[in-house]
């Protein structure tokens, strides 16, 4: 079997963690618990004003991503504009999916900046690229990044690429979840 992915990309609040969540809940609602991964979703404080972003698991874990203001026991070397990046907590959530491979769905979001500060991630998601084995990706990646990996991954010739906008979200969910499904049924 080959790699196969499916991608979402688009501006930042168009709304693709929206449906990375909405599928997997779909799916776990028809039955479908043979999934694995994360979600990423952003922090914000009484006002309202984001502070950070923080890593879900789909078993139900979360972890700090990023924050503004970092918390005393935290450090950070990597900072995205505003955000310090926690890649040593991300990597003890999120790696374990990564490196195994089997045939349940690896949700992965997002696949940007913040992080591939992390080196092993990068590499797992090379060696996605690179190698043939029986998995399956549903990933969101940012539609403008400037990574030669994103490009690559966008680019690969088992991708299929959904560009998600505010104005047509709702109606391309269906198209994504019936390629989903397709993908799946392979």
């Amino acid at each position: 079997m080959t790699n196969l992915f499916i991608l979402l990309t688009g501006m930042p609040g168009c709304g693709k963690t929206t449906i990375i969540k909405r599928i997997v809940e779909e799916l776990k609602k028809n039955g479908n618990n043979n999934m694995k991964g994360f979600y990423t979703g952003e922090c914000r404080d009484a006002s309202g004003e984001r502070t950070g972003f923080d890593v879900h698991t789909l078993d139900g874990s979360s972890t700090a991503l990023a924050r503004i203001n970092s918390p005393t026991n935290k450090s950070s070397s990597y900072k995205v504009g505003k955000y310090n990046v926690y890649v040593s907590d991300f990597e003890a959530m999120c790696m374990k999916y990564m490196e195994s491979h089997d045939e349940s769905l690896l949700v992965i979001d997002e696949i940007g900046k913040m992080e591939l500060f992390s080196k092993k991630f990068e590499a797992a998601i090379r060696n996605f690229l690179n190698i043939d084995c029986n998995f399956k990706i549903l990933a969101t990646v940012p539609l403008k990044a400037n990574i030669n990996l994103i490009d690559q991954l966008k680019n690969h010739k088992n991708a299929r690429l959904f560009h998600i906008t505010k104005s047509n979200r709702d109606e391309i969910y269906t198209e994504i979840y019936d390629a989903l499904q397709d993908m799946l049924a392979n």
